[in-house]
C-alpha cells in the first residue's frame, strides 16, 4: 500500500487537543500540500500501471476505484460544515451531483479507461445511484466495466467487509487481474490483489 506524506501538523498532547488548531491545520493541508501529494501519487501509479501493461503479463488487467475522496473531492462539503458529517446535508450534497473530480486521478482514469477494465466500488447506498452516476459522468468518468453500490443486504457489513466482498467477487467472477486499487481509507484495501494499492490522503474522516 502506498501512503502519501501528509504534512499537516496536527496538535498532539497528553490531554485534549485544541479543535480549532487542528481544523486550521487540516484546512492548511488541503489548501496546499494535498494537491501535491495526490499528483505525486498519480505519477507513481501511472508509472507502475504503464510498466505493468507493457509487460503483457496479464490477459485481462483491471483497475478498481473508490468514489468519495478518490474520484470525487468532498473537501468543500466538510470545510463549509465545520468538518462535521451531517447526514441530511450530505444527502443534499450528493443529490446536487456536482462534486468536483480529483484532477490527477481523473486524468489517470481517462488515460487507461480504454486499455483496461475499470470497476468502481463505492460505499454509497444504492438509493444514491442515479445522482452518483450523473455526477461521475459529468466529471468525465464514464465507460467503466462495472460499478457497485452498497445494497440493502450489505447494510450490516462494515466498510471493510463490504469492499473486501465486492473486490473478491470481481476477481472471482469477472476473470480479471486487478493491477491497481485506488482508495482513501484503509477499509478500501482488505482484499489481496495481484497488483498494488494506492491510497490517497484523507484527513477528513475514517471509515472502518
Amino acid at each position: 500500500m502506498i501512503l502519501t506524506g501528509c504534512t499537516a501538523q496536527i496538535t498532539t498532547t497528553n490531554g485534549p487537543v485544541n479543535l480549532q488548531t487542528n481544523m486550521d491545520a487540516v484546512a492548511a493541508y488541503y489548501n496546499g500540500q494535498y494537491d501535491k501529494d495526490v499528483l505525486k501519487l498519480s505519477i507513481e501509479a501511472d508509472i507502475f500501471i504503464a510498466k505493468t501493461l507493457k509487460s503483457r503479463q496479464y490477459n485481462k488487467p483491471a483497475i478498481v476505484f473508490d468514489v468519495d475522496d478518490t474520484l470525487l473531492n468532498n473537501y468543500s462539503f466538510y470545510q463549509r460544515n465545520g468538518f462535521q458529517f451531517r447526514r441530511s446535508l450530505w444527502e443534499q450534497w450528493v443529490n446536487m451531483a456536482n462534486i468536483p473530480a480529483i484532477a490527477p486521478i481523473q486524468s489517470l482514469y481517462a488515460k487507461y479507461v480504454d486499455r483496461v477494465d475499470i470497476f468502481i466500488v463505492t460505499g454509497r447506498n444504492v438509493f444514491q445511484r442515479s445522482q452518483t452516476l450523473r455526477n461521475l459522468k459529468g466529471q468525465g468518468y464514464d465507460n467503466w466495466t462495472g460499478i457497485f453500490f452498497k445494497e440493502e443486504w450489505d447494510r450490516k457489513l462494515t466498510a471493510k467487509q463490504y469492499k473486501t466482498r465486492i473486490i473478491n467477487q470481481i476477481q472471482n467472477t469477472s476473470d480479471v487481474q486487478i493491477i491497481a486499487n485506488f482508495g482513501d481509507q484503509e477499509s478500501d484495501f482488505g482484499s489481496d490483489i495481484i497488483g498494488r494499492s494506492f491510497r490517497l490522503p484523507n484527513l477528513l474522516y475514517v471509515t472502518e
